[in-house]
């Protein structure tokens, strides 16, 4: 058998084993659990819920920041293939699909809106561990302050975790590198979840709506 034989079957084993491994995982991701807080279902709803809330400045940053915040009643690194629009409907996503959302709503009712990012960050569930984290720069009358729909705590201004490592804009090739990094971690958290029987890391996978839903919504 020719050496190019044997190449081309070394290649299509590499890719059916790569298919398997990426692919297994995205048959068993999670179905929808929507949430419809104000009614609002897609993103260009909560636009116009925005835009007919009456409200205006931080006050109405305010409202945005916690409308996406509600809505996402899921973190997931599982649906990574899924544009901000989609999770803001789907309910479920990590900061990148979140705030992402948040600052297409942002900048559609006229707000400056900058995607930042940082290597490391400290969180208060987990002060022990650092990492990475994507949020707002978000300007109003010459003011900059930081926005994050993480949860219902947070303010403009007001975010609950603290910058490790240098805050920087979000590049275009920023997201997509740092998530292609990530996806191997996911899928081999799903399959080692899979073949034990034992629930997925919650930084695969977590309800939050106690973080994120106020009483009785």
């Amino acid at each position: 058998m020719g050496t190019k034989k044997w190449g081309g079957i070394g290649v299509g084993s590499v890719l059916g084993a790569a298919l398997v491994f990426f692919g297994v995982p995205r048959l068993l991701a999670p179905k929808p659990v929507r949430h419809y807080p104000e009614g609002v279902d897609t993103l260009a709803e909560a636009v116009s819920n925005c835009r007919s809330s009456g409200l205006s400045g931080w006050e109405l940053v305010a409202y945005a920041q916690h409308l996406v915040a509600r809505k996402f009643g899921h973190y997931s690194t599982w649906h990574l293939w899924e544009t901000s629009p989609r999770a803001f409907r789907n309910g479920r996503g990590n900061a990148r699909r979140y705030n992402g959302a948040l600052a297409m709503l942002l900048t559609e009712v006229g707000f400056d809106v900058v995607m930042v990012h940082a290597a490391r960050v400290r969180q208060p569930e987990r002060p022990w561990w650092s990492v990475g984290h994507t949020w707002l720069w978000v300007t109003h009358d010459g003011t900059r302050r930081e926005v994050c729909a993480r949860c219902l705590n947070n303010e403009p201004g007001k975010v609950d975790f603290e910058p490790l490592t240098r805050v920087q804009p979000e590049r275009p090739w920023t997201g997509p590198a740092v998530e292609a990094a990530l996806r191997p971690f996911v899928a081999a958290a799903v399959w080692r979840a899979t073949l034990t029987g034992r629930p997925v890391p919650d930084w695969v996978y977590k309800a939050r709506e106690d973080e994120v839903r106020p009483g009785g919504e």
